[in-house]
C-alpha cells in the first residue's frame, strides 16, 4: 500500500483543500483494516474520499486522508450465501472506490445498467452514495436505493457485512472468519448515507437493471406553462425522469421566463437510429466540453456580466432536442462536464406534496433580479428542478418523501456568488428546504439544531455513530461544525421549534 506525506489534496473545484499528515492509496480490505489500526494507535482521525466532486468541507480531514481511487474493481459475488429469492436477482459487487463512469462501463459488458445517476459520471459510487447524490425521475429513487449491502470497516479494524434486517443473505449459509453479518435496519439505513463518519465502507452489493433503453426529448416552454404542471403532476406522465432548467431571467422583448424541459421515456433497442437519433444535440452534447467555448463563457461572466441573462437563454435554446435515443447510462449522463466540474453551487430539496417550492422558486426570482439591480451580481447558470422517490436512508434529503430539489449553480469566478449562495440559501431555509450534503450548505454552520430538526430519525443515526465511531477516529470538519457527537445542544436560534 502507498502513503505519502506533505501530500496537498484539493477538491475539483479547488476551492477545498487539505494537506493531511498522511495520505493512503489502499488497495485491498486489510489495508483499510491496516489504517484504522494505525490511525486508533497513534490518535488520528481518518476520512475516506473519492473524486474530490463534493463542493462542501465533507472531504476534509487534518489526520489521516484516504483515497478508494485504487479500489475500483467489480468482484466476483458468491450467490451461495445469498436467499434463494434473491440468487436470480440482478446483483453485483463492487469496491467502493469505483467511478460511475468505470462501472457503466462494465455493467455495458454484462449487458446490465444502473437505475438512476447523476448528470456526470466521475464521481466514485461511494461519494455519490454518502452525500445522498440523486439523479432524476418521480418514480426513480436516488443512487442509494440501489444498495442492498455494504462491507465496513468501522471502529477498531472491525469489518461487517451491513443490510436491512430482511437482507439478501442467508444467516444459516453466510459464514466468514473476519466479517460479521448484521441485519438491522437501524444499521444498515444509518450506514448508506453517512457522510463518511461512521467508517470506511470497502465495497457494496447493488441491484441492477436488464440494460434498457431511453429516448430524451429537450423542448423550450415558458415557465407559467409549466409551473401548473409540476404542481398538478402532468409533467411526468408517461415519462421516466424529468428534468427542468430555466433562466432566473426574464429578457425584455419576453413575457415570461424560459424553461428548458428534458424528459427521459423508456423504448425498445431500436432496430435503426437516425443519424440525430443517435447523436446528441451538437451544441449542448459536445462543443460545450470545448474548453475555449468555457473560456469564452467565462470571459463574459467575469467582464461583461450584463450579457448573462441572454447568455443563459442563447444556452438553454440550444439544448433544444427532439430525440436522443441510446443505451440507459448514455442518455442519463448529460455531459457538459467541463464547465461542470469548474462550477459550484447549492441544492435543496422540498417536499413535493407541498407547493412551497414554488413560493421558493418566485421568491429566488425577485431576488435574482433585486441582486441584478442593486449590486450589479449575477446568477450565471440556470437553475434546476430534479425530482426523487422518497427513500428510507436516515440522511437523506428526501427520508420519507418523494421531493424537488432546486439547485442553484454558478461557474466559478462568477463576481459576487458566495454572498448570493448565502442569501439563496437563507432564502431556501425559510420555505422548508433541506441542503444537499455535498454542495454548499454553509448555513448550517452553528445552527446544528437545524439538522435535527430536518431529519425525524437522527437520533437513531447518531445512536449508530457513537457505536461505529467509538474512538472518534472518523469525526471531521464537517461533523465537529453540524456538531454530530453532541447529545444536548444549547437552545436553538428559534425556540418555538421551527426552521428559521
Amino acid at each position: 500500500m502507498e502513503s505519502k506525506t506533505r501530500h496537498t489534496w484539493k477538491n475539483t473545484i479547488k476551492k477545498f483543500y487539505v494537506t493531511p499528515v498522511k495520505y493512503f492509496l489502499p488497495e485491498s480490505l486489510q489495508d483499510i483494516v491496516q489504517i484504522i489500526h494505525e490511525a486508533e494507535d497513534k490518535g488520528m482521525r481518518v476520512k475516506a474520499i473519492g473524486s474530490g466532486h463534493s463542493y462542501s468541507d465533507i472531504a476534509l480531514s487534518d489526520g489521516y486522508l484516504v483515497d478508494m481511487c485504487r479500489l475500483n474493481q467489480v468482484l466476483n459475488l458468491n450467490k451461495q450465501v445469498l436467499k434463494e429469492s434473491c440468487r436470480l436477482d440482478n446483483l453485483i459487487e463492487i469496491e467502493s472506490g469505483i467511478s460511475i463512469q468505470k462501472l457503466n462501463r462494465d455493467l455495458d459488458d454484462l449487458n446490465l445498467a444502473v437505475l438512476n445517476m447523476g448528470g456526470i459520471d466521475n464521481q466514485t459510487i461511494s461519494g455519490a452514495i454518502a452525500t445522498g447524490t440523486h439523479g432524476t425521475g418521480i418514480g426513480l429513487p436516488g443512487i442509494s436505493g440501489m444498495v442492498k449491502s455494504m462491507i465496513i470497516v468501522i471502529t477498531g479494524g472491525k469489518v461487517l457485512r451491513i443490510e436491512p434486517k430482511d437482507g439478501i443473505t442467508d444467516p444459516t449459509n453466510y459464514h466468514h472468519e473476519f466479517i460479521e453479518l448484521v441485519q438491522d435496519d437501524d444499521k444498515f439505513y444509518s450506514v448508506l448515507v453517512s457522510l463518511g463518519c461512521l467508517g470506511i465502507i470497502y465495497s457494496y452489493i447493488l441491484k441492477v437493471e436488464d440494460m434498457y433503453w431511453l429516448e430524451e426529448n429537450k423542448t423550450c416552454h415558458p415557465w407559467e406553462e409549466i409551473k401548473p404542471a409540476i404542481a398538478d403532476g402532468s409533467l411526468f406522465k408517461g415519462t421516466r425522469g424529468v428534468q427542468v432548467q430555466i433562466n432566473p431571467y426574464k429578457l425584455p422583448e419576453k413575457e415570461d421566463r424560459t424553461c428548458m424541459v428534458m424528459k427521459h421515456t423508456l423504448v425498445e433497442k431500436p432496430k435503426k437510429r437516425s443519424l440525430g437519433q443517435a447523436t446528441r444535440n451538437l451544441l449542448s452534447g459536445y462543443l460545450a466540453n470545448i474548453p475555449v467555448a468555457y473560456y469564452i463563457t467565462l470571459f463574459n461572466v467575469v467582464f461583461r456580466p450584463n450579457r448573462i441573462p441572454n447568455l443563459l437563454e442563447t444556452a438553454l435554446n440550444s439544448q433544444h432536442d427532439k430525440s436522443y435515443i441510446h443505451r440507459a447510462h448514455k442518455v442519463l449522463y448529460q455531459g457538459v462536464e467541463f464547465i461542470k466540474i469548474r462550477a459550484y453551487d447549492c441544492e435543496f430539496a422540498f417536499d413535493l406534496i407541498e407547493n412551497r417550492y414554488l413560493d421558493a422558486i418566485e421568491a429566488l426570482f425577485i431576488l435574482v433580479e433585486k441582486m441584478k439591480e442593486e449590486g450589479r451580481l449575477y446568477q450565471s447558470a440556470p437553475l434546476g428542478l430534479r425530482f426523487v422517490k422518497r427513500s428510507k436512508a436516515y440522511l437523506t434529503m428526501e427520508y420519507e418523501r418523494d421531493v424537488i430539489y432546486i439547485d442553484a449553480p454558478f461557474m466559478t469566478k462568477t463576481k459576487g456568488a458566495d454572498l448570493m449562495l448565502d442569501h439563496f440559501q437563507d432564502l431556501f431555509l425559510s420555505y422548508g428546504g433541506i441542503p444537499h450534503w455535498g454542495k454548499i450548505n454553509n448555513c448550517l454552520i452553528g445552527r446544528p439544531e437545524l439538522v435535527r430538526q430536518m431529519y425525524p430519525k437522527f437520533k437513531s443515526w447518531q445512536k449508530v455513530f457513537f457505536e461505529f465511531n467509538a474512538s472518534g477516529i472518523f469525526s471531521n470538519r464537517f461533523s465537529d461544525r453540524l456538531m454530530f457527537d453532541e447529545v444536548e445542544l444549547p437552545l436553538p436560534l428559534n425556540t418555538t421549534g421551527t426552521i428559521t
